[in-house]
């Protein structure tokens, strides 16, 4: 099942002043984050809060 993680006008403000390697890890971590959904939890974070949709 794929979620589908949104891009918002706010995020690509940030996004903009990331160098290439900052948004290719990110890129990485979005990746997984579509593939597992909310229940995807990073090895740097706590337990994700994300609620969303399958598509």
């Amino acid at each position: 099942m794929a979620w589908e993680v949104e891009f918002t006008d706010e995020f690509e403000g940030c996004w903009d002043t990331l160098d290439g390697e900052e948004q290719d890890a990110i890129d990485v971590v979005v990746g997984l984050l579509e593939e597992r959904g909310p229940s995807y939890r990073s090895p740097k974070r706590p337990k994700s809060r994300v609620r969303g949709t399958a598509t």
